[in-house]
């Protein structure tokens, strides 16, 4: 499962061997990317929620103050709340919601307002720009969840910061979950085999930078 450095290490190492530009053959067919931009899709069928919300044809006025909170990423990234009834039954062991409700009752997503493909899952960050940049996003958003954090009294000091890489995440646009680990639920149990530490992904694409492959030395 992808919820290791070695193991999201390898995934992007298949991916090359299959080909970036199949992926993005298979996305553009369908409907997620648009043909001749390679951006992301902001319309119903297929419904693709956090690009629809970065692009601004779909809002949520709700989180408006806590988007004030990331300062100067605010430009960059998007802060997206889960919505109400999946939060509302963050402690449901109901196999209906098991997957849909937040993994906690504090749970938020942070999102790019670049919709350029590259950017749809964690999976193919930097395997066209280049590792230095995808570092750099990365590391941002991080901080960036990092400084909104320090605005909400209400959350406790253990949080948690994950990513679901493709295909074991249910949507085709980028999504961070900020998740407060002191007040998991039973969604938590039913999807943490696949939460991709952010810091372990950066790990990866760090050895990627330097030409390195995972080892027991390089993980220490």
């Amino acid at each position: 499962m992808p919820n290791s450095t070695e193991t999201f290490f390898q995934m992007r190492r298949r991916l090359r061997h299959f080909g970036i530009d199949q992926l993005l053959s298979e996305l553009v067919e369908q409907g997620y990317v648009d043909r001749e931009s390679s951006k992301l899709t902001l319309g119903m069928q297929p419904f693709n929620i956090f690009a629809r919300l970065a692009g601004g044809v779909q809002t949520q006025d709700s989180m408006t103050e806590e988007n004030a909170m990331l300062g100067k990423f605010q430009e960059e990234f998007l802060l997206v709340c889960n919505r109400p009834e999946n939060g509302d039954m963050w402690q449901s062991s109901d196999p209906a919601w098991l997957g849909k409700a937040s993994m906690s009752k504090r749970h938020r997503f942070l999102t790019l307002r670049d919709l350029d493909w590259e950017w749809f899952n964690v999976l193919t960050f930097g395997l066209v720009s280049g590792p230095q940049k995808a570092l750099r996003i990365l590391n941002d958003m991080k901080a960036a969840a990092e400084l909104w954090l320090k605005s909400q009294t209400d959350w406790s000091d253990w949080v948690g910061l994950f990513l679901h890489v493709h295909a074991h995440s249910s949507v085709h646009s980028f999504h961070l979950h900020i998740v407060d680990m002191n007040h998991l639920g039973p969604t938590w149990d039913h999807l943490c085999h696949k939460n991709l530490k952010i810091d372990d992904a950066i790990a990866a694409i760090q050895l990627e930078a330097k030409g390195r492959s995972p080892s027991k030395e390089s993980l220490e």
